[in-house]
């Protein structure tokens, strides 16, 4: 679940910048702008990190392609025959 500062600095990067990177290590979001400057968000996990990065992953799906439930799967890696592994 995300705090609802991090919902809304996520909206305003996602409306504000024309590519949006996820450092799951750091856990921070940076967006890059027409201006080719960084926009940096750190994020505020309230619990697990993880979950806070798939809530994360979540709501940029669900805003750039405008599916309610975000991505069917989260992908852990690509094979050599361009199928993709599911985690379960």
């Amino acid at each position: 679940m995300l705090a609802p500062e991090d919902t809304l600095r996520l909206n305003v990067l996602i409306s504000t910048c024309v590519a949006i990177r996820i450092d799951i290590y750091k856990l921070v979001v940076v967006g890059l702008t027409e201006n080719k400057k960084e926009q940096t968000i750190t994020l505020n996990p309230s619990g697990d990190s993880t979950k806070t990065i798939q809530a994360v992953q979540k709501l940029l799906v669900s805003k750039i392609l405008g599916s309610m439930g975000g991505y069917p799967s989260y992908l852990k890696r690509w094979s050599r025959m361009g199928q993709v592994a599911q985690v379960t």
